[in-house]
């Protein structure tokens, strides 16, 4: 069962461009939305929300979304902006849901155990990061777990082999590659082949013999 985490927030008149005036406070400007309520505007504490991004996977997470005046409003992470330099938050979508009825959401693709094929030499590719799920909100799990433990060089993980906890369905295809094992690539220096480099050879000696010919022949005769 997931966990619920109490996110306090505040509501904000301040929006669209005016919004950069929060960074200076450290705060975080936010909008929670979904079916039969307003959008609302709200600033969230950036050192609070930081904190829960390092130690938390925020998007399997249920909310208990706390607005000073407003009744709690249970919601999940839908997205979070981040500047693409810095790192830093830049604005955060959450979304009510109702905890009786089905979330379409992603998680993250968690890598464990020591492959063979690594231990071989080979090296291990991470291609999907996140997979698209549907649970109900206190089934969502932290993370979907891929085993790498009996993989050899050449092998690899689809989104088919994920280990899925029961009452969540992947949404995302399949077939789709989750991490292989291949082979590290070698890069070779082109070296001239032994014919190629006795051609260069007697072109070079044959020039020589050409020019000492020529200067034989422009030389003057003695008289």
């Amino acid at each position: 069962m997931t966990d619920f985490i109490e996110l306090a927030a505040t509501e904000r008149e301040v929006k669209g461009k005016a919004s950069r005036k929060l960074k200076p406070l450290g705060l975080i400007p936010a909008v929670l939305y979904g079916r039969g309520m307003e959008p609302l505007s709200l600033s969230l504490d950036g050192h609070t929300f930081d904190l829960l991004m390092h130690n938390e996977a925020l998007s399997a997470k249920i909310l208990d979304v706390k607005v000073e005046g407003r009744d709690d409003v249970t919601a999940i992470v839908k997205s979070i902006q981040v500047h693409p330099v810095s790192g830093r938050v830049l604005h955060v979508d959450l979304l009510s849901v109702d905890l009786k009825k089905a979330i379409h959401t992603s998680v993250g693709v968690e890598i464990i155990g020591e492959s063979e094929g690594v231990k071989e030499g080979g090296i291990l590719t991470h291609n999907l990061y996140e997979v698209e799920i549907e649970a109900m909100p206190a089934d969502l799990p932290d993370s979907l777990v891929a085993d790498i433990s009996e993989l050899m060089i050449g092998d690899g993980l689809n989104v088919s082999d994920l280990e899925v906890p029961e009452g969540v369905t992947v949404l995302t295809d399949p077939e789709t590659t989750v991490c292989s094992i291949t082979l590290p690539t070698k890069v070779e220096e082109e070296v001239p082949e032994e014919e190629e480099l006795l051609e260069g050879e007697e072109l070079l000696e044959g020039e020589e013999g050409e020019e000492g010919e020529e200067g034989a022949e422009e030389a003057p005769e003695e008289e």
